[in-house]
């Protein structure tokens, strides 16, 4: 359950994918409607979600796998106070490089039962190895994410469905893809109705509509995401992490954070540690 919203998947330099360990309580267990071009694979370990794929709402209880195809439009809502699970977003150049067709390709676990019970089993193996961090465990994971991508492609491969019309609107899949590499920066949503010729109520009601959030929600949430991931995943500090994700004071981020989280990013970076005693 990568975090919202378009390609924001930051590729540690050992695997040609992003690992996610997530431990989800309040509004952060909601994943509004997003898309990415990394293939997400995401291993619900404790609670239950509705799924929203495509247009398509599933409910998801753990232990349960989910397959994610590229740019496919996604969104999650909890139904469980916490929602637990391993996300696994493998990078769409790396796959490509692989599978040179693989644009028009997709992987489909339904029916595939056996399949999807080995992929289960793999994603808590590199939890696993991830969490304790055993010597050479980069080599470890990254065999796993090789045996993942033979695993779809002999046994959950199908022809690439063309997407509906009916998806998300042009001008909001634009603007998500924008502010993904944008909010660090001051940006107004005049900015976007003005490159789309549109006035701001009506841009404003079109991507609340299209996202279920308003622009100004969607941005700080955008933003305190990619601080939680630095959070968990460095050593900088609150404020050096505050303005490199468009917070203007460490204040700031800790509000925000609170709000979403249920707890301060201090509090956040400690659970996180004591999470992974062998980091």
């Amino acid at each position: 359950m990568s975090g919202p919203n378009y390609e924001r998947v930051r590729l540690n330099a050992r695997f040609p994918a992003m690992l996610l360990l997530q431990n989800l309580t309040g509004q952060a267990r909601t994943i509004p409607l997003h898309w990415h071009r990394s293939l997400e694979l995401d291993l619900l370990t404790a609670g239950s979600l509705d799924v929203t794929v495509a247009g398509q709402t599933t409910t998801l209880t753990a232990p349960a796998v989910l397959v994610i195809n590229t740019a496919t439009l996604h969104a999650m809502t909890p139904n469980t106070a916490r929602i637990q699970a391993i996300t696994l977003l493998i990078s769409y150049d790396f796959i490509k490089q692989a599978l040179p067709d693989y644009d028009d390709l997709a992987f489909d676990l339904q029916g595939r039962v056996a399949t999807a019970a080995r992929l289960q089993t793999c994603l808590a193996q590199i939890g696993e190895w991830y969490r304790r961090r055993p010597n050479g465990y980069q080599l470890l994971i990254g065999e796993q994410i090789d045996h993942i991508l033979y695993l779809l492609t002999t046994q959950a491969v199908v022809p690439r469905p063309i997407q509906p019309t009916t998806q998300c609107d042009y001008r909001i899949q634009a603007t998500l893809t924008s502010l993904d590499t944008a909010y660090q920066f001051p940006v107004s949503m005049r900015r976007y109705a003005d490159r789309y010729h549109l006035t701001l109520p009506y841009f404003s009601r079109l991507f609340h509509r299209e996202t279920g959030q308003s622009f100004r929600e969607y941005l700080l949430n955008l933003r305190v995401e990619m601080a939680q991931k630095q959070l968990s995943q460095t050593s900088m500090k609150i404020i050096d992490i505050a303005l490199a994700n468009g917070f203007g004071s460490a204040q700031r981020l800790i509000a925000a954070f609170e709000k979403l989280y249920g707890l301060s990013p201090t509090r956040y970076r400690r659970q996180e540690r004591e999470l992974r005693p062998n980091r």
